[in-house]
């Protein structure tokens, strides 16, 4: 009820106020309680018969007040217009009021992850579908068909995409030492920048060491492949990227896969068996072989190999591992730094009371007995210790038989 009285007032004052020679009629862009507005002097008594006549361009007359002509729109001659969109400019923003005419002001944003295509805004992914915004973007401004617009590069303001690649660590021998330390690994490869696996971009090398798994002598790390086996190296053990995958050419990119494999080169461990005679016997195994293998057990005498009035004792290293180093029949060479190796047979006497051949001992006859270290039968004997038991004579040594404490009588 207020209001309406107000309004009334204000009308009413407005009227009696124009029949003076010279009034000023204040037109507000605000109702007038806000107590803001634009004067104007008005000096014809015709114009204050038309309180729109009282509104200067750029405001729009609102019956009782004028207020400031809106965004998107002119105002000119007591009309409001829409502001004309841009020729070649679709979609444009309008940024001010109170415009006076069609020349209005006038932005186009594009967002992060886009760029002006030269009639709007474009994704970057619109012409490669390898790239991402950079976190730039694109302001485009003018005035009517005026306009400070001009077509941008995309990768001012596009970046390449990053992609992750799986590093399969295709570790098939479980027991090989350092087992745990054979893991899956993450690299990046950004397009147009190559791969990353530390603080800087390459396209020809992976400059960091953490994209490597262990290496060995007998299983020596080569490089990451397209595939389990076989298949094209892609990063060589040094983390030299191959020729044909440098560059931006995603497509071509590990056939399009995201994982890469570890692989391996076995190298086969030999082992050479000698004996002081000179014979000699080889022996291989390799990282496939697990430890109920027999090919990586060492291996028990060798049959024609042990002299006469000899027993083979064990194996001992002569050269490639620690001088000196005992193995014993069936014992089961580990995975060491160490590769090929030379084990040379060791033997020891024949005890005494036994002749030995082909490694195997034979105790001599009853009542003999023999030297160590021979090798028949007849390096058996009796010696002047030898009892003798007679019905008549009684108990007896071969000595005193014969008369001699170091009396022997051998077989023939």
């Amino acid at each position: 009820m207020k209001k309406i009285l107000f309004v009334a007032l204000f009308v009413f004052g407005c009227i009696t106020d124009c029949m003076a020679e010279r009034i000023d009629i204040c037109c507000f862009d605000r109702a007038p309680a806000d107590g803001e507005g634009i004067c104007r002097e008005i000096t014809d008594d015709d114009l204050c018969n038309d309180k729109d006549k009282g509104c200067p361009n750029g405001y729009e007359f609102m019956i009782t007040y004028c207020e400031t002509c809106p965004i998107g729109s002119y105002c000119y001659n007591r009309e409001k217009y829409d502001c004309s969109q841009p020729n070649n400019f679709p979609d444009v923003t309008f940024t001010e009021d109170g415009q006076t005419g069609d020349q209005c002001p006038w932005k186009i944003s594009c967002d992060t992850g886009q760029y002006w295509a030269g009639s709007g805004c474009a994704s970057c992914g619109s012409y490669d579908e390898h790239y991402v915004g950079n976190g730039a973007s694109y302001k485009c401004e003018g005035e009517g068909s005026k306009n400070t617009c001009e077509a941008t590069s995309p990768r001012i303001y596009c970046t390449g995409a990053t992609y992750t690649i799986n590093l399969d660590k295709n570790m098939p021998y479980t027991h090989a030492p350092d087992y745990d330390k054979y893991i899956n690994k993450e690299l990046s490869y950004k397009y147009e920048a190559g791969y990353k696996n530390g603080s800087n971009w390459s396209t020809k090398t992976v400059e960091s060491s953490d994209f490597k798994q262990p290496t060995h002598n007998y299983l020596e790390f080569t490089g990451y492949y397209t595939k389990a086996s076989d298949g094209d190296l892609v990063i060589d053990a040094d983390g030299k990227i191959s020729e044909s995958y440098q560059g931006n050419t995603i497509e071509a990119f590990i056939g399009g896969t995201s994982t890469l494999y570890a692989q391996y080169k076995v190298n086969e461990i030999e082992i050479t068996y000698k004996n002081t005679n000179g014979y000699t016997k080889s022996q291989t195994f390799d990282i496939g072989d697990d430890s109920n293998s027999t090919n990586r057990k060492v291996i028990d005498i060798i049959t024609g190999w042990t002299p006469a009035g000899k027993k083979f004792k064990h194996w001992e290293c002569t050269a490639g591992c620690d001088a000196g180093k005992i193995y014993e029949a069936d014992d089961v060479f580990e995975f060491t730094e160490e590769l090929d190796r030379t084990l040379t047979a060791q033997y020891e006497d024949c005890p005494a009371g036994y002749y030995c051949y082909d490694n195997t001992a034979y105790p001599c006859p009853g009542g003999s007995t023999s030297d160590a270290g021979k090798s028949t039968i007849q390096d058996c004997y009796m010696s002047a210790k030898t009892y003798f038991i007679d019905s008549k004579e009684g108990k007896f040594t071969l000595g005193d038989l014969l008369g001699r404490d170091n009396a022997k009588i051998y077989r023939h």
